[in-house]
């Protein structure tokens, strides 16, 4: 559909196709940041959100997890690792995940008792 002006007009499909890129945080060496893109899932009708990395100096953006839902993500203090924030297991939980490649997983939890 076009306006009188003869521009196209956005429609839902257009809005649905827009990524928000949230909460980029630079590595602790200065060489990286991390960043979280929230899209619009139209199949399931609801957000999307997957952590990426991508060089300061230039390059391509690397996706780090296929969501459905991760979101602030936070460098570990020697750059080797990224916390997230997860609910792939149904509830929220914290996850971290190796940069260089490999899988997420919880956090291991101590016991006090």
């Amino acid at each position: 559909m076009t306006s009188t002006t003869g521009r196209r007009l956005v429609t839902a499909e257009d809005l649905c196709a827009i990524r928000v890129v949230n909460d980029p945080q630079v590595s602790p060496d200065g060489r990286y940041v991390a960043f979280a893109i929230r899209s619009i899932d139209q199949s399931q009708n609801r957000y999307r959100s997957t952590v990426w990395v991508v060089p300061l100096e230039g390059g391509p953006p690397r996706r780090l997890t296929a969501g459905p839902n991760d979101t602030q993500p936070r460098w570990s203090p020697d750059g080797r690792f990224l916390a997230f924030i997860s609910d792939r297991s149904g509830d929220k939980q914290l996850w971290v995940l190796p940069v260089d490649g490999g899988r997420p997983g919880n956090l291991p939890t101590t016991s006090t008792a």
